[in-house]
């Protein structure tokens, strides 16, 4: 048997790609369960202290990932969002997810109140789709309403992502069902 458990973050280790001092406050948040790929990589969401090497404390948010091979942080709060509206930095994360190659995808919210589907999928993390975006394929004003609860965004070896989102006319308008979305080979989403 070549199984064999590994410690991948703790409570109060210190917290990769964060200055000096700052340690792990509280691993896998909430209900937010870390995911596994085939090669054995790692993604979660947790809190860190920034101010544990000083007895403070100063909570932060991430998203920390094996990806590539050594535990690293994907995104953390205040971050700035890529392709977010208005510059939007993030806040809160949900629902990582973890691929072959490495790639996470994660939902995010950001400090303008807004949501989005991040992926590092094709190389970069980028946004690809956002709470009142326009929805391709759909009529002229019908946005993205909401990214669907557990589970109902995937991303797959080539780092495309997929998922459900609920559909709306206009950002307060009348509720247009459900869509299914996905990127295609050059990351565009159809």
């Amino acid at each position: 048997n070549d199984t064999t458990l590994r410690l991948v973050a703790r409570e109060g280790n210190p917290a990769p790609g964060l200055n000096r001092g700052a340690a792990f406050y509280s691993v896998a948040v909430g209900l937010e369960d870390p995911r596994i790929n085939n090669l054995g990589q790692t993604t979660f969401v947790a809190v860190v202290n920034k101010a544990a090497g000083n007895g403070g404390f100063d909570p932060e948010y991430g998203v920390w990932s094996e990806g590539g091979g050594i535990l690293h942080t994907v995104a953390r709060q205040g971050d700035l969002a890529p392709g977010a509206s208005g510059g939007a930095r993030f806040q809160y994360f949900s629902r990582p997810l973890i691929n072959a190659a490495g790639h996470t995808a994660f939902i995010a919210s950001n400090t303008d109140g807004g949501w989005g589907l991040f992926s590092e999928g094709g190389g970069s993390l980028h946004l690809v789709a956002e709470r009142g975006a326009q929805a391709p394929g759909t009529p002229v004003g019908t946005v993205f309403s909401e990214f669907m609860s557990e589970d109902t965004h995937v991303i797959n070896g080539n780092g495309q992502v997929a998922f459900l989102a609920r559909l709306r006319q206009g950002m307060f308008g009348n509720a247009s069902g459900l869509g299914l979305f996905a990127e295609d080979r050059a990351g565009v989403l159809r």
